[in-house]
């Protein structure tokens, strides 16, 4: 079936192509029907679309990506399923404290634990769960040569003030 020169530049052919399908599909008898749901599926996706648009939305979607991340992690045993738990645990402590955390760079270690690292602007703050669940922290500042971690290895329920001012000035130096 050709379509119609005007039909084509208003974008129709989609419709048509629809239609044609719905008919295959359903039969001549219930196409309305078809249509009817059809419709509405695309409102529902389009509802969704908006909710995710709100301001306060991509942090919630950061946090999907991240527990999907971990949980593939821990599915396909690449880390052990307590070191999945101790990262996210950690994850909303930090989540909670500085609010424009944003995703880390992350990969497995070798030692079976979890790194997590973050660069902007000149500074570098990296995190290790290690595989007892605990974790260690490491940060630099190129410019000005400054280099901090936490002496000894932390449980992942607490976090050090000294972490918490090297994380904020990780994510107010960019702003």
């Amino acid at each position: 079936m050709k379509l119609l020169p005007d039909a084509r530049r208003r974008g129709a052919g989609h419709h048509l192509i629809a239609d044609l399908a719905l008919r295959g599909y359903c039969g001549a008898g219930r196409i309305q029907d078809a249509k009817r749901w059809w419709t509405f599926d695309i409102d529902r996706h389009h509802i969704k679309v908006q909710a995710l648009r709100i301001d306060h939305q991509p942090q919630l979607l950061d946090d999907a990506r991240w527990l999907d991340y971990l949980n593939g992690l821990e599915h396909r045993q690449i880390v052990h399923a307590d070191v999945t738990t101790a990262a996210k645990l950690l994850w909303s402590n930090l989540r909670a404290r500085v609010s424009s955390l944003t995703l880390p760079d992350a990969s497995p270690s070798n030692a079976g634990g979890l790194f997590l690292s973050w660069d902007r602007n000149g500074k570098h703050l990296e995190i290790e769960v290690l595989s007892d669940t605990t974790y260690e922290w490491f940060f630099r500042e190129r410019a000005t040569d400054i280099s901090e971690g936490g002496p000894t290895p932390l449980p992942v329920g607490s976090i050090p003030d000294e972490l918490l001012v090297r994380l904020n000035e990780v994510f107010d130096a960019g702003r």
